[in-house]
């Protein structure tokens, strides 16, 4: 718990220094992190989440229907980590969302479809801030016959190569989804 704690304080701070008073006339002047450093800070967070998802009674998981399911983090009395699966016959949806205090931070969305000739996987990692994208960065890769999945993880990012609408109209549908199913699973508990 203090391995998060400690993070998340830093995250306070840091983002209260963004605003300073201005001693002449009272003003708020802003002074804004660089994009770098919100991406450095939301890195961190996201690492300390991982890093807690392990077996445990704050490991939760619940079920869309025989092939969809999402597993969840609880930290905080809060849903922070979700990671979800979907899938059919011709293609699997595998996103991962990091939130703190029920603010959307960070979201993996991969992607892998059985296309003719070839197969393709893609991977687009998204930053927000106030619930919306400032940076976004994807891969992608047509696989050889019997290649795995996992070999995509050797192609190279593009920064920002689609618009902050067309990323968040990827992933939507599917945190509508996992958000639903957590907080039936959270209901039937109490």
């Amino acid at each position: 718990m203090k391995r998060l704690l400690i993070p998340i304080i830093a995250l306070f701070f840091i983002l209260n220094a963004c605003t300073e008073t201005n001693n002449a006339g009272g003003d708020k002047n802003i002074v804004q992190l660089t994009e770098a450093e919100k991406i450095s800070a939301i890195d961190t967070l996201a690492a300390k989440l991982d890093a807690q998802w392990k077996p445990g009674p704050n490991l939760r998981k619940a079920y869309f229907n025989q092939r969809d399911s999402v597993e969840f983090l609880i930290v905080n009395n809060e849903p922070e980590r979700i990671s979800a699966i979907f899938s059919t016959d011709t293609t699997t949806i595998w996103v991962t969302f990091h939130q703190i205090n029920n603010e959307m931070k960070l979201v993996r969305y991969r992607e892998w479809r059985a296309t003719t000739p070839k197969q393709r996987v893609k991977e687009a990692i998204s930053y927000l801030e106030n619930g919306k994208i400032f940076f976004s960065k994807e891969r992608f890769k047509y696989l050889e016959e019997g290649e795995p999945w996992a070999s995509f993880r050797f192609a190279t990012f593009v920064d920002n190569a689609r618009t902050p609408a067309e990323m968040t109209a990827e992933y939507m549908p599917f945190w509508d989804a996992s958000k639903k199913a957590i907080d039936l699973k959270l209901a039937s508990e109490k």
